[in-house]
């Protein structure tokens, strides 16, 4: 069964937050995740930036690094492709410009994540 959960950078201080992706109607955007203390479990909402929410692709690297839209990925022939979702399936677009874009699917194995549109990994 695949994986649905979202990241985007909590507001407060640019961290990644991951977990469900939600918003409301003032246009706020949310990521739910769990924390735990010593009185249980709890789901806290952490308001992130909308511009840096991005899926999980369902995909790995070739390190076991989850790989989201947005993430820099390069080749094990030094190729660097932005993720991005495309007509209903996660592709890497080639950042140089004499190189071909692949499906995400047929890269992940043989590339890693080296950090993100963002500037951070």
């Amino acid at each position: 069964m695949r994986t649905v959960k979202f990241r985007g950078q909590f507001r407060v201080d640019k961290t990644w937050r991951y977990g469900f992706y939600w918003f409301n109607q003032r246009k706020q955007h949310f990521i739910a995740y769990q924390e735990s203390n010593d009185d249980g479990d709890f789901m806290v909402d952490a308001a992130v930036l909308p511009e840096t929410v991005g899926e999980y692709s369902g995909l790995d690297d070739m390190n076991n690094v989850e790989i989201y839209e947005g993430d820099i990925i390069e080749s094990k022939y030094e190729v660097c492709y932005k993720v991005e979702f495309v007509d209903g399936c996660y592709w890497g677009i080639a950042l140089e410009r004499y190189e071909k874009d692949v499906q995400l699917i047929d890269l992940c194995y043989m590339s890693a994540v080296v950090g993100n549109i963002y500037g951070k990994a």
